[in-house]
């Protein structure tokens, strides 16, 4: 289950489903001992967006065979719990996401695992990455443990980057908003959105070689936050023909997570207006101005 993702995580939790038929006269057996969850997470956004809604391939999901690959991998991870947030994915993309479990058979009472060695436990939900890393991690694993086989494909979509959108500027002032990157694909399933708590704005004065002037005790500098109803603001007492930068970000969801920031926007300001005379008589005078 997805219980919502933000821009580059998502949080998710996984449980094993009730059967489906009456096992009311059955004679129970002794549960498996379940050492480790392992979780392999794919992009599967597509390449072209016109292919984002066609459906998933089926996938061979018996055994431990990964014949079917359904994306590339980004992440895989193991762990002793039964959720997990993943993170540093990137915004707007489908991911998709497969959970087994590692556990000892119980054959005879001979065969009951061990607690978990102190140094499994202490890689727990540690990603995994690189050609073998998976397959040189579960070879530390409890001796005879086996997996079990791969759950059910679920996919879901990160949350679209934010983005600053430039109202109106002057010679002294900037009228701003920022929301979600309207322009975006809208992948399906729709996001399991993580409900934004505020904003925070950042805006700082540039050098005209790109550089910002934070250490200069004239420069303006702006960071504040916002309540989640406020995605506007006019900016008031700035220079004029001088560069700023204008970028805003998100905290989301129960925890508060903070967003990415979104790509900065360089914003130039009017240069301030020019008079020239260019003729003066005794009851007259003639004069132009522009910038």
């Amino acid at each position: 289950d997805v219980a919502s993702a933000g821009e580059d995580y998502l949080s998710v939790s996984w449980q094993r489903a009730a059967n489906t038929f009456s096992h009311a006269n059955l004679e129970p057996g002794d549960p498996e001992v379940t050492v480790q969850y392992q979780m392999r997470v794919y992009d599967v956004t597509p390449d072209r967006p016109e292919h984002a809604r066609k459906p998933p391939s089926p996938r061979h999901l018996l055994g431990g065979a990964d014949s079917a690959e359904p994306g590339a991998l980004v992440q895989e991870l193991f762990t002793t719990d039964t959720k997990h947030v993943i993170e540093n994915l990137e915004p707007n993309r489908k991911y998709s996401l497969l959970v087994r479990h590692w556990y000892v058979p119980q054959v005879d009472p001979e065969s009951v695992a061990a607690p978990l060695p102190e140094e499994l436990a202490s890689r727990s939900a540690t990603p995994r990455s690189g050609e073998g890393a998976g397959e040189r991690w579960m070879s530390s694993m409890e001796p005879g443990a086996t997996h079990g086989v791969w759950s059910s494909e679920t996919t879901c979509v990160t949350l679209k980057p934010m983005t600053i959108q430039l109202q109106e500027f002057g010679e002294d002032f900037l009228q701003i908003s920022w929301s979600r990157d309207a322009e975006a694909f809208d992948y399906e399933p729709e996001p399991h959105v993580a409900v934004v708590q505020s904003y925070e704005l950042h805006i700082h004065e540039m050098d005209r070689d790109g550089t910002a002037r934070s250490d200069a005790p004239d420069a303006f500098t702006l960071d504040r936050t916002f309540p989640a109803d406020v995605c506007k603001l006019k900016v008031l007492d700035l220079k004029p023909d001088t560069v700023y930068t204008v970028q805003a970000r998100a905290c989301a969801g129960k925890d508060n997570r903070w967003g990415k920031w979104s790509p900065p926007v360089k914003v130039l300001t009017l240069a301030m207006l020019e008079t020239h005379v260019d003729q003066l008589g005794e009851t007259y005078g003639r004069v132009r101005w522009g910038r």
